[in-house]
């Protein structure tokens, strides 16, 4: 099978998974859209898996010192039940991925497949690009508010070449990146990070600078309220509440400029403005002091609204969350789409930042200055990443996931 030229040649598939009292079952959508079941294996047996390995993920020394036996059961294991070879012969140029219920937050795209040909198995992310989308809803929503889909697929070229005049010309993509450290001294590297970021865009470059967003809560609210750019970056340690995975986020500088908010009005048609305070502080235990605070997911949620194409997510733990009533994953990365991005790109876990800076690195490099759809960017990252220094080691080479529309 030859590659696809064109977006519009390339084969899309959809893989929806129910978990059911008994049975983990698959809706797989084949590119010619016949949709077929497949059993996945009894939900009594996997689920426990499932459960502890996410208890690996979420543990940061298992993840910092490589010792992650669970994923590499699960890659080259039992996860395999949930992608069945005769569903990948041949395999698609897109996956979708919808989880369900414990399935969220499976890092799927780390399952090793069968190579055609003899070749060795690879990971499905270095077969296939790969989106997760929370729900059905939510990818129609992503690809409904996708400025990308505006584009014409027939002249949108996806084989990595260079543009001709007869083809559809490259967008020229805005940027607003920045981050900061205020657990330890790294800000300098996030810099460094943000600034390799914002050196792949053509158009408007904003790279800012304490205290200036995203370094607050209030500054990165008033971006919001302004034309939004093409893709947002935002580079800080993230935290999650146990109790309320709402009140999760991310941690962020102290606003010592006292900002204050307009209420609506009162009486007589008066306005009353009062502190904006955040819904949740920096609990003890983290040590950041009076220094820094915590932009919930829940604040975002009810107080910003964007329009970007891609929001890039550099937070620890920024993609992953508790399963709220209704299959509905509370995590920050989530919360973006929610509120108006098209695609998230954000860590599963913890992530080491070198492991970041690579992924992020290679997929601007295919998503940028190849103009390729995000999802094949991410299968291009992904193959970059094997080859380096992290294609051992899955807690790093699968670290960052793409959610929301692939195009």
């Amino acid at each position: 099978m030859t590659a696809a030229t064109h977006v519009s040649d390339l084969r899309v598939a959809g893989l929806e998974l129910a978990v059911g009292a008994a049975e983990i079952a698959a809706i797989w959508t084949t590119p010619a859209g016949e949709r077929r079941r497949v059993a996945v294996g009894p939900t009594l047996e996997l689920v426990p898996k499932i459960d502890a390995l996410r208890a690996e993920l979420r543990d940061p020394m298992r993840i910092a010192t490589g010792q992650t036996p669970r994923l590499a059961e699960f890659c080259a294991g039992w996860g395999r039940a949930f992608l069945p070879a005769a569903e990948l012969a041949p395999a698609p140029d897109v996956l979708v991925l919808v989880p369900h219920g414990p399935a969220h937050d499976l890092p799927l795209h780390l399952v090793e497949v069968a190579g055609g040909g003899g070749e060795p198995a690879r990971p499905l992310g270095a077969v296939a690009g790969v989106a997760y989308a929370s729900s059905r809803s939510r990818a129609i929503r992503s690809v409904g508010r996708n400025p990308a889909r505006r584009r014409n697929p027939a002249a949108w070229r996806c084989d990595g070449a260079a543009a001709n005049p007869a083809d559809e010309p490259a967008p020229v993509r805005s940027v607003y990146s920045g981050g900061v450290d205020v657990l330890g001294d790294l800000s300098p590297t996030f810099l460094a990070t943000c600034e390799q970021v914002a050196g792949h865009f053509s158009g408007e470059r904003r790279l800012f600078t304490n205290p200036s967003w995203p370094y607050s809560r209030a500054a990165l609210k008033a971006a919001t309220r302004k034309d939004m750019p093409s893709a947002l970056c935002v580079m800080a340690h993230g935290f999650v509440d146990a109790a309320n995975h709402r009140l999760s986020g991310l941690l962020v500088a102290r606003d010592t400029l006292g900002s204050t908010r307009r209420a609506i009005p009162l009486h007589g048609g008066r306005y009353f403005d009062f502190g904006d305070l955040p819904l949740r502080r920096v609990p003890r235990n983290i040590g950041a002091g009076d220094a820094a605070e915590v932009f919930a997911a829940a604040e975002l949620e009810i107080d910003a609204a964007i329009d970007s194409e891609l929001v890039m997510l550099l937070g620890c733990s920024a993609g992953w969350g508790r399963v709220l009533q209704g299959d509905e994953p509370a995590s920050l990365a989530e919360t973006w789409l929610k509120i108006g991005s098209a695609s998230v790109l954000a860590p599963m876990w913890d992530a080491p930042i070198a492991a970041v800076q690579q992924w992020t690195e290679a997929f601007l490099e295919g998503w940028i200055d190849l103009d390729l759809p995000k999802a094949l960017a991410m299968r291009r990252a992904m193959r970059r990443m094997l080859e380096g220094p992290f294609g051992s080691a899955p807690e790093r080479l699968g670290v960052m996931a793409l959610r929301g529309d692939w195009l």
